[in-house]
């Protein structure tokens, strides 16, 4: 909750500065590897090199790229895959989050951004306080950019930030 406070505080009055997506991706990757081992995932980081410095709320970017890979990495299948993957996007960044978990019910889809909404799977397993995909998509916006549901089918998720340059 206190993650999200913050961003709507930076949402109204957004500090914006560079951010280098290379070097903050190798920064969340570290942690992620920790999870990713635990539970037995393979954890793949892709970029193009050079991506276009970003501008927008680092802290709100690193919360918001953080929820949704945290995400891929609770609903993966055991053994499974997760991937993160960055491309020039025009002048700025698309930034891919892919897992191989069950995927998003229908009827959760129109709902998945909103706050303190957990879907089906999550009210029925207790897990999730309902604020991760509200959290990232206010630090999307804090960015500058958008977050969506690209893909979602029983073989797994895909999730896409969509980030402009610092052009």
């Amino acid at each position: 909750v206190l993650a999200l406070a913050r961003l709507d505080a930076r949402l109204e009055r957004p500090e914006r500065q560079p951010i280098d997506l290379g070097a903050l991706l190798d920064e969340l990757e570290r942690r992620w590897r920790r999870v990713a081992a635990l539970r037995q995932l393979k954890l793949v980081v892709e970029r193009e090199p050079a991506l276009p410095l970003l501008l927008g709320d680092p802290r709100g970017l690193a919360d918001a790229i953080d929820n949704v890979v945290e995400n891929a990495l609770r609903h993966a299948r055991d053994g499974g895959l997760v991937r993160v993957v960055a491309l020039r996007d025009g002048a700025g960044v698309a930034l891919r989050v892919e897992d191989d978990g069950p995927g998003i019910a229908d009827a959760d889809r129109r709902r998945l951004f909103e706050r303190f909404y957990r879907g089906e799977r999550a009210r029925s397993s207790g897990s999730g306080s309902g604020l991760g995909l509200a959290i990232a998509r206010a630090g999307a916006l804090a960015a500058g950019g958008t977050i969506e549901l690209a893909a979602s089918s029983p073989a797994g998720s895909v999730f896409l930030f969509r980030l402009p340059g610092a052009s």
